[in-house]
């Protein structure tokens, strides 16, 4: 009714809004838990999306919210809960994604050997394409813009790249800790 009234939507707005409001009124805790853990992790708010998460599996362990809160802790460089949860959707649907996924891990956390035990599930094709795209992610990131600043920064005065490295650390933290 406010909204009619407002004279701000279009009617057809004012019945998306409605309809959307119906389908969330009637919807399992477990989709609400998980859509909330959606929001959360498109705000980047990282900690609240892994409870959400966790808390939409204590109604029903879906594959996909699996996956989501192992991509949650992949995120905040939690690395061996994030492959804890491959490895469980691995075993449970035997799916390809969370072998994937368990072999980026190894690449980005070498300690994390989970991958070792599943190399006779992955042929040489799907290995040499996951080896392919992380090459790609590498080479990227080392022809970023911030990288040759850096590397700039590190050539011209070393002491200047150390008061600008406790800089970026500050800001790093700061906002992995706003992420969490």
């Amino acid at each position: 009714m406010i909204l009619r009234e407002s004279n701000y939507y279009t009617q057809q707005e004012i019945g998306s809004f409605e309809a959307e409001y119906k389908r969330l009124r009637h919807i399992d805790r477990d989709q609400f838990y998980e859509l909330l853990g959606d929001a959360y992790f498109r705000m980047e708010r990282y900690g609240r999306a892994i409870d959400a998460y966790t808390e939409a599996l204590q109604f029903k362990g879906r594959m996909r919210v699996k996956m989501k809160l192992g991509t949650t802790y992949v995120t905040v460089m939690q690395f061996r809960q994030a492959a804890e949860i491959f490895e469980e959707v691995f075993i449970e649907t035997n799916a390809p994604e969370p072998l994937r996924k368990l072999y980026f891990i190894s690449k980005l956390e070498p300690s994390v050997k989970t991958i070792d035990k599943y190399l006779d599930h992955i042929d040489t094709e799907m290995l040499a394409d996951w080896q392919k795209q992380y090459d790609n992610v590498w080479t990227q990131a080392e022809d970023s813009e911030h990288v040759r600043q850096v590397e700039a920064i590190y050539q011209h005065d070393r002491a200047a790249f150390r008061k600008e490295a406790k800089l970026w650390l500050v800001k790093w933290k700061k906002a992995y800790r706003e992420k969490i």
